[in-house]
């Protein structure tokens, strides 16, 4: 706003696969017209977080919108190859997005005998999801940690990390989890679609295709997983720099300013 009243050039940053791209509702698409008749009058320069993300932009909005992804201080991951298979972490909010119910059930049907799962954040499904862990009996294999202030160490405390997402823009744990060491399990969203160079085992949506995932990692061997990490931590160190986030943006989004 302050760039936008000084220079009268503005930009916006879609940051996820939002509903109301595609809602029916008529809030939805009272929100979508008001959005193109601001790009319409307006000096502004769109930005996607994810490739995804700028396709619906482009679909829904009829906004051309260059993708950015999110920047990242990758200083503050420490990467450690895990030395065994014993905690899946997943982290988000408790919501429909992040799919956890799904998870919770994939894991009860996968074959990870000693294997917890730790979910770090906190939301709305805290109380659905910890019904549905009781109903399953594994209170001593699945544990809602809340929210975590330090990410990082969240990372450090695991051995392998799964995200369950129904869409993602960026999704920025995965980038976090890759820095760290830790071998991913992904649904197909964010950067698990945008980055096919990083070797992650993919998911559907399913909770049989998470099961089948989870049970992917389970078989395989710590050399195969210590190799995939620095390969994937290679394939990204240099993507999402602040400083190359900064330069892009000055480059596509605020030239000229």
């Amino acid at each position: 706003m302050f760039l936008y009243l000084i220079t009268g050039k503005g930009a916006v940053t879609f940051h996820n696969l939002y509903p109301f791209f595609s809602s029916a509702s008529k809030k939805d698409k009272i929100k979508r017209d008001l959005i193109r008749k601001l790009f319409a009058t307006k000096s502004i320069s769109s930005s996607s977080v994810g490739k995804a993300v700028a396709d619906a932009v482009q679909r829904h909005l009829g906004i051309t919108s260059v993708v950015i992804f999110n920047g990242l201080m990758v200083e503050r991951y420490h990467f450690s190859a895990p030395g065994k298979k014993t905690i899946l972490g997943a982290a988000g909010r408790l919501d429909d997005q992040k799919n956890f119910e799904a998870l919770v059930v994939a894991f009860s049907r996968c074959k990870c005998d000693g294997v917890q799962l730790h979910i770090a954040g906190e939301g709305v499904k805290r109380s659905a999801l910890e019904l549905l862990i009781k109903q399953h009996g594994l209170e001593n294999n699945v544990f809602l940690l809340g929210h975590q202030g330090d990410m990082p160490a969240f990372y450090a405390s695991i051995d392998a990390f799964i995200c369950s997402s129904l869409y993602e823009g960026f999704g920025i744990v995965l980038a976090e989890a890759i820095l760290s060491g830790k071998p991913v399990i992904s649904t197909n969203v964010g950067i698990a679609v945008d980055l096919e160079a990083i070797s992650i085992i993919r998911s559907g949506f399913e909770i049989d295709d998470l099961a089948s995932a989870i049970d992917q990692w389970q078989k395989m061997s710590l050399s195969e997983i210590e190799l995939s990490a620095n390969h994937n931590r290679a394939a990204i160190i240099d993507e999402f720099t602040i400083s190359k986030i900064y330069q892009q943006y000055v480059e596509h989004v605020w030239s000229g300013v």
